[in-house]
Parts: structure tokens; sequence; C-alpha cells
């Protein structure tokens, strides 16, 4: 009837625990030999002791691990609930089922004894007691059976989740422990591996050549600053195997323009770019060292050989050509050139024969990406009798005297063909400290920003996400879109009435990019040409002129007149200008130029260039502005600038701080000074009324001649130069507060009415309510002060007090200049008005000072004194009034940060102490031109002539073309 419960834990679960362990540790083991045995096969010799130690060491502590999880297992409880329990519970409920059962058959007996005739039914219903209380017990006792197999259950699931966490821990344990000596071991054997090899190793078993750098005391001539760490590409070009290697190197010290000179023992290289001395430096440091040079021969060090190469033409750079050659004859007779350029004119040079096109491509491109500027290095070997026929219509072309630039530039190209590629050099290009902060607070300040730069495509893009000018969220169109745009509202143009745009009645064109308000341009020089419709040939343009023809456009696309050209030019400033961000890459200055002027010319805008090169100066030139940074470029851009600072990140303060402030001050001046005179000149013409038109003045004479030199001056002149609305951390941290100077809110035409208004109201106080008072008045004395004098007196001093007051309430910046300026300018005004009212002034010049006595009379008088009081307040009453009520109801972004100025403050304040500076500060170099050359043409024409080279061995006394002792 009842169940008796077995035993919940098992030795069987403990062995089953210890072998799932044992299978946990097996594979770590067999993997760890696994590992060991290609090792010990290498060197068995060495490394066979130092595995076998390792692993004596691993097995103590697997063994060890073991045991802890053996035991931890063993430590598992047994079972708690006892057999002894159940059979406890079970005889209780039997003997209570015992006790019921006699009891029935004791009263089953009676009744049998008492009724033997109804002693079946008293027995049957007692039977029927009998095994209701006994299945009653039964039950309970299942109850309790069950309730203690449930608590046992429990019980053996949480020890044995506690024992196999045990043993997964120390299994863990095992396997670190394991894997640790598997690395010594490794280490150990790659340092017997190393040491069989020779090779110079750490402790850690890392080769040294792979960290240490490169040693250059086998070139005396090597920067011994320059810091590389390739032995392999040192080791190849010393081997001398790869011509490639060498060519490329050798070129770079022959296809150049720079100069070699000596000072004090040491090589200094002279650049017409830095990017250029750059790549002579790198040659110079492998091997390839540039030594000296005459008006036609280069000599170099080729790996510690000293080569004299006689020049038989240099093809200088400029920003058409996009590329520079040289032509060598070298000592064996052989005629080369060697060329470098940008890779867009260079590939389409080169020879259907030349390698690593592609494989320079790709390098190519990744070098765009991670923003280097790069060229294209190649060579062509040319025979005696080509460069002959060249050489004649070389000299040919030199000595026209009609567009000598264009005939050198088709000779060049007949020559500049079917060129072999070397390869490929790359210059870092990095950006300032802070220009990505620069351009997004100068964004802020809706300042439209354009980038005009030299650079492939690729790398202006990069760029341009580098320095947050471009953004993820923004949509980019390119050359492409834009033409195809622009060629679409050209034709819309043309197929409408022309007496539309003639009569000029434009309507509002529609937007270029309906619905997207984050757009950016990025247009490559090729596609700037062809959109504004540069691109021309001179020589069809130059016959058609001479006889005397029309020019009708090849081309459906191509503009029928100039009309229709500054239209697609309108267009296009108007498509840029509805973009966040606009990047014209590779352009040349004169492009540069270009696109200034066409901002200038049609959206009547201020322009500001700001440049680092030469070939920035004509940009800076066409600006309004033109900002300089002096840097590695040298000085041609700040010499045409008309500011000039070092960094590109100190142009927000130059914009949003000193260029607001100058802003604001400027316009308080010419307001002010309005008013002052509009105040002072018009009460003559109220008192014209009642003089009958005599020209007599209402003031004194010496008070119309001081009054804008002395009285009302020093004020306005130290609000013009010093005032300040608010301090420069604020102004920076607000970019929108420049929003005013843009939009001209604070000084136009309606600023001007409002001036004059206010003078005239001004005016009007001043004279009429001393006139009032005035008129019907009687002095302390008896005596009626009502004379023309005492009124002057009055007026005037009223006209004081109304303006250096006046200034003191439009004064944002308050220092003790300021306060020393409005109190010493009505001081100055009293002071000299006593003195030229006394008595002893008038006795030296009588004729000259006529008001004796005038001021001390007046101004004794209470009543006076009120009167300048009253005229004083009412003047300034309705101007406080209205400003209250304009900052309280119509505040500007200005008045809103000035009420909560403290709170900014505390915030900056805040700032500044979590941010903290770095300790390393990486050394950042400035930015550079846009290709590895200046954009100016470089010392080719100083070669050639030799002008340079002659200059300077007269100034070292002819020892300038030797090659240096080092």
């Amino acid at each position: 009837m009842l169940k008796q419960p077995s035993v919940w834990l098992k030795e069987g679960k403990a062995a089953q625990c210890v072998a799932k362990y044992e299978a946990k540790a097996a594979p770590c083991v067999a993997k760890d030999e696994a590992k060991a045995a290609p090792c010990v096969a290498k060197d068995e010799a060495k490394a066979a002791p130092c595995v076998a130690k390792d692993e004596a060491k691993a097995a103590p502590c697997v063994a060890k691990d073991e045991a802890k999880a053996a035991q931890c297992v063993a430590k598992r409880p047994r079972v708690w609930l006892k057999e002894a329990k159940v059979a406890q519970c079970v005889a209780k409920y039997e003997a209570k089922a015992a006790q019921c059962v006699a009891k029935y058959e004791a009263k089953a007996a009676q009744c049998v004894a008492k009724d033997e005739a109804k002693a079946a039914q008293c027995v049957a219903k007692y039977d029927a007691k009998a095994a209701q209380c006994v299945a009653k017990y039964d039950a309970k006792a299942a109850q309790c059976v069950a309730k203690y197999d449930a608590k046992a259950a429990q019980c053996v699931a949480k020890y044995d989740a506690k024992a196999a966490q045990c043993v997964a821990k120390y299994g863990a344990k095992a396997a670190q422990c394991v894997a640790k000596y598997d690395a010594k071991a490794a280490q150990c054997v790659a340092k017997y591996k190393a040491k069989e090899s020779g090779d110079p190793t750490t402790a850690e078993g890392t080769l040294l050549d792979k960290i240490k750098p490169v040693d250059w005391s086998w070139n005396c001539y090597a920067d011994k600053k320059f810091d590389f760490v390739d032995h392999s590409l040192v080791a190849n070009l010393q081997s001398k195997k790869d011509k490639d290697a060498l060519e490329f190197f050798k070129l770079l010290s022959l296809c150049h323009t720079v100069m070699a000179e000596n000072n004090n023992g040491e090589l200094v290289y002279q650049a017409a770019s830095p990017d250029e001395g750059a790549l002579v430096t790198a040659a110079r440091n492998f091997g390839f060292v540039f030594l000296s040079r005459t008006q036609d021969t280069v000599t170099i060090s080729e790996m510690g050989d000293e080569k004299t190469y006689e020049m038989l033409g240099l093809l200088d750079f400029n920003s058409d050509r996009k590329r520079m050659s040289i032509i060598l004859k070298f000592p064996d007779g052989r005629i080369r050139l060697y060329c470098k350029g940008a890779d867009t004119v260079i590939y389409e040079r080169l020879s259907p024969n030349t390698r690593h096109k592609e494989i320079t491509q790709t390098a190519l491109d990744e070098f765009a990406n991670e923003t280097l500027r790069t060229l294209c290095l190649c060579y062509k070997d040319i025979s005696a009798s080509d460069f002959e026929a060249w050489s004649r219509k070389h000299k040919e072309a030199q000595v026209t005297m009609v567009d000598r630039d264009a005939a050198l530039d088709i000779v060049y190209e007949e020559i500049e063909n079917n060129l072999m590629l070397i390869g490929a050099t790359a210059i870092e290009d990095k950006l300032q400290d802070g220009v990505p902060e620069t351009i997004a607070k100068l964004a802020m300040a809706d300042i439209k920003i354009w980038v005009l730069t030299g650079d492939k495509k690729e790398t202006a893009e990069n760029i341009g996400f580098s320095c947050t000018l471009l953004r993820d969220d923004m949509q980019i169109h390119y050359g492409e879109d834009v033409n195809e745009k622009l060629m679409s509202r050209q034709s819309k143009r043309r197929n409408e009435p022309s007496s539309m745009f003639r009569a000029g009645k434009k309507k509002p064109s529609e937007p270029y990019f309906p619905g997207s308000n984050k757009n950016a341009l990025i247009i490559t020089g090729g596609w700037l040409n062809e959109i504004l419709y540069e691109k021309k040939k001179k020589r069809r343009k130059l016959r058609l002129r001479r006889l005397g023809k029309r020019q009708t456009p090849s081309n459906p696309q191509d503009p029928m007149n100039d009309w229709e050209k500054e239209m697609r030019q309108i267009d296009f400033v108007d498509m840029a200008c509805e973009c966040e961000a606009v990047i014209c890459c590779r352009v040349t200055p004169k492009q540069k130029a270009n696109v200034v002027s066409l901002v200038k010319k049609y959206k009547k805008a201020v322009t500001l260039s700001i440049g680092d090169g030469a070939n920035d100066v004509n940009m800076i030139k066409t600006a309004d502005i033109g900002v300089g940074i002096s840097g590695q470029e040298g000085m041609q851009a700040v010499m045409s600038s008309d500011y000039a600072f070092a960094q590109f990140r100190y142009l927000q303060r130059l914009l949003l701080v000193h260029g607001r402030w100058s802003y604001i001050r400027m316009c308080k001046f010419l307001r002010f000074f309005f008013f002052k005179n509009f105040a002072f000149t018009l009460v003559h013409f109220w008192y014209s009324f009642f003089s009958g038109y005599s020209s007599q003045v209402a003031y004194e004479d010496w008070f119309i001649t001081l009054y804008n030199l002395a009285y009302s001056s020093l004020p306005v002149l130290l609000v013009g130069l010093l005032d300040q609305d608010l301090n420069d951390r604020l102004s920076l941290k607000f970019p929108k507060l420049y929003l005013p100077g843009q939009q001209g809110t604070l000084f136009n035409y309606k600023n001007f009415f409002i001036s004059l208004f206010h003078g005239i109201f001004v005016s009007l106080v001043i004279f009429f309510i001393p006139y009032g008072a005035f008129l019907q008045t009687m002095g302390q004395d008896g005596e009626a002060p009502s004379d023309y004098q005492s009124f002057a007196v009055v007026t005037a001093s009223s006209l004081v007090f109304t303006v250096n007051l006046q200034i003191s309430l439009d004064t944002s910046y308050w220092t003790f200049v300021s306060c020393f300026a409005v109190l010493g300018s009505i001081a100055i005004y009293f002071g000299i008005m006593f003195d030229i009212h006394s008595a002893g002034i008038h006795v030296l010049f009588p004729s000259v000072f006529t008001f004796t006595g005038a001021a001390s009379n007046a101004l004794r008088q209470p009543y006076l004194w009120l009167t300048i009081i009253l005229t004083v307040g009412l003047s300034l009453l309705p101007i406080v009034c209205i400003q209250f009520l304009h900052k309280t109801i119509w505040p500007s972004v200005g008045d809103k940060v000035q009420r909560n100025r403290r709170k900014y403050e505390m915030q900056l304040e805040d700032e500044e102490k979590k941010k903290k500076t770095s300790g390393f500060q990486r050394n950042r170099a400035s930015r550079r031109s846009a290709y590895a050359f200046s954009h100016t043409p470089g010392y080719a024409n100083l070669i050639s002539t030799g002008q340079s080279i002659r200059r300077r061995q007269t100034a070292h006394g002819g020892n300038a073309g030797r090659r240096p002792a080092l």
C-alpha cells in the first residue's frame, strides 16, 4: 500500500561528476600536447627540456585542481531524510488504521450479539466505515511520502548545481594554468629558434629588427633625426637587386628644382615647396643624395658612388601642367626623361606597356582615403635622333614672341608621352589643431564655408569629413549631378519667352534640392570649367576674331550669348548657396579667384579668403578680406593678405569675437555720433523761429567750438574702441550672436532714422523746456533770469548732461576709463565754462569772451538747476522705458545671454575644470599646398639661365658649385 523512498544521492552521481571533469580536462591537456608536439619536432634537442619542464609544472596544477573538484563532490551531503522517518510515518498511520478496524469490529460483534437478524447489515455497515478509515489514513501516508520525496529532490538538485559550479570553476583554473605554461613553452621555443638563427630578440622573444630604428651610420649624408624601422627596404636598396626601387629614389634625387648649399659643413636644401624638399630629403636618407647642380649638370651620390648627369632640359611645373620633367644624359650616353606629377595627368600619358599600373592605382586610392597628398613617378628613354628633333622645336618655342608659354606647353606635350610608371609617393597632410571645432562654430554662425583646394577628390572629401564640414547625414552631389541640373534649368529657360527675363520681372526660381536641407557639393576643376563655360580653345577663338566671324556653339548645350553664360553662372551660385558645404577640388589658382569673384558679383556678399601658400594669393586678393596663414609654405600669402596669423583656429576669434565687437562698436559709434549732432544742431533751428531768423546762435561761440572736441567726444570714442556687450568666452560659446552683423540689424536706414528722430526729440526738449521756464520767471533776488546768456548756459548744460548720460545707457562694458570719460567730460565742461565766463579773461580779451559772469549768475539759481534736471530727465526717461520694454518683450539673442550671463559663466568654468589636458601632445604639422609642388613656377628658369648659381657664387666666393665636404 505504501512506497518507501529510495536514496537520492547515489555514489554513481559523484563518479559521473568526476568523469565529467576529467572529460573536460582531457581536451585541455590534449591541446597542450598538440601545440607542444610541432615545437618539439622543430627543435627537439633544445626545446624538449623546456616543454617537459613546463608540462611538469602544469601537471601538479591540474592534479591539484582535480583533487579539489573531487573533494567538492565528496563534500556533497548525503540524504537528510532517512528511511526511518518514512517508516515511522507509515507505522504511525498503520497503528491508527488498526485501532479504527478493532473499534468497528467490536461494535459489529456487539451488534451481532444483540440482534442476529440484523447482524449482516450491521457488519456490512461497520466494514464500510472501517474501509473508509483505512483509506483515509492511507491517503495521509501517501501525502507524507510525497512531501519528503519533493524536499529530497530539491536538495539533490541544489547540491548537484553547486557541485557542477565547483567542477567548472576548477576546470577553468586548470585550463588557464595549462594555457599559461603553453605560452611559456612557445616563448622558450621561439627564443631557442632565434638563438639558432642568430637574430637579436627581446626577453619575450620578439625580434629587435621589428622595433629598432634603422642605423644610418653607413650613410654620412643621412639625417640622424630620421627614424625608420623597415629594415627590409634598406636591405633591398643596399643589395641593388631591385632596379625599380633604385630608379624610384634616383628619380627623387634628380627630378626637382631644389638648390643645395653648404652651411657650416652641413648640406642644406632650399626648395620651392616644402613637399619637394621633403622628397629630396627622403631620397638623401636612403642613399641617393643630391649634392650640387650647375646650369648644365646635376651631381648626386648613389649609395656612396658620386655621379654627374648632364641636364639637357628642365620642364618646370605650373598649375596647368601639374607635373615637371627633367631630361638627363647618363655617363654611358643614354638619354632619359624623368617625370613626376599628379596622377590625373600622368595616367593619361602612360605607355600601354607600363607595369605596376593597377597596383599603383590601388595604392593611390588608399593614400587618398588617408588624406595623403600623392605624386606619380615615371620615366622614358629617348633616342638621340628623337631628342635632337624635339630640341629644335623647343628652342623655337623659347624664342617665340607671341604666347611663349602656350608654345612651350605644346612642345612639352610632344615628349611627355609613352611614360613608364615607377611608383607613387604620399605625403601626410594633417589638419591643424582646432580646425573641426572652428568650422563647426563658423557654420553655427551661418557663415557659408567653401573649400577650394588642389587635392584629389577622394582626399578633399575625406578632409571634409575629418574637419566636420561634411557629415554622414548630408547628401553629396558631384559634378555630374550639378551639370545635369544646370542643363535642365538652361533648357527650361530657352523654352520660355525671353521677354520674361529681359523685362526684369524674373519670377523666383524653384529650389534645386526640394525637400532636403542638408546638401553638399563636391566639384572638380574639370567639371567647374564645363559648368561655367570657361573651357575654350584659344586658337579657334583668335582665328574667329581675326576673320570677324561670330563663334557659334558646336554643342547644343553651349551658351548662345554672354547673357546665357551669365545666367548659367547665376544658377551655379544659387545652387551652391542652397548647400551647407561646397568643396572644389583639383582647381587651379585662377579657378579659385574666379569662384570668389562669382560670389562677390552675384550674391553681393562679403567674402573672406584664407590660405597659406603662393597658390592662394589670387584668391586672397580677389576676396573682400584676405587672411594669410604663416607656415611652411612661405610668406607669399601673408604678404598679400589683410590679416595674418599662424593657426586656422584663430579665425574663430577673429570673426566671432573681434569681428563682432568691432561691428557693435562701430554701429554704436555711428548711431550716437548722429544722435548727438542732431540734438546739438536742431536747437539752432528751433531757436531761429524766436530770433526772427537773424542767424543768432542758441549757444555761446566757444561752446559750439568745444562741443565735439572736448565735451562729448571722449565717451563715444571709448565706446567705439573698448565696448563689449559680452566677453570673449560667451561670444565663442554662442556663435548665433554673430548673426546681427551678417543681417545688418544694428545699423541701417531704419537705425539712422531712429537716431534722427531721437535727436529731434531731445533737441525739442532741450530747447522748449528751458524756454518755457524762462518765459515768466523771477529769481530769488527779485530779478528775472530770463536773459539770452542764462538761457544759453542752461540749454548747453542740459545738452552736455543728456548726451553723456545717454552714452552711459548704451555702454555695456564699464571700466575706470569709461567712468572717467563720462564724468570727466562733464567736469571739463564746467571747468572751461567757468573760466571762459570769468571776469579776468574778459579783461584780457573783451571782444572774444563776452559771457562775463553768465555761468556763475545763472547756476546759483535753484530754479535753473531744477530746469536742467527736468530737461535731462524728460530726455532720458522715454529711452529708458523703450529699452526696458524692448529687452523684456522682444529680447535678442545677446539680451538673453546677457540676462543669464552668470549661469553661462559658471557652466564654462565647470567645463574647464572637467576638461583634462592630455600629457602627450602630438606635434601636428601645418597643412601644406595641394600637390607636392608649389602652384607657382619653381626655380627652373633660374637654373636654366644660371642666374641663381652665379649670384650664389658671388656671395660665397665661387664655392657654391662644389660638392660640400661633410
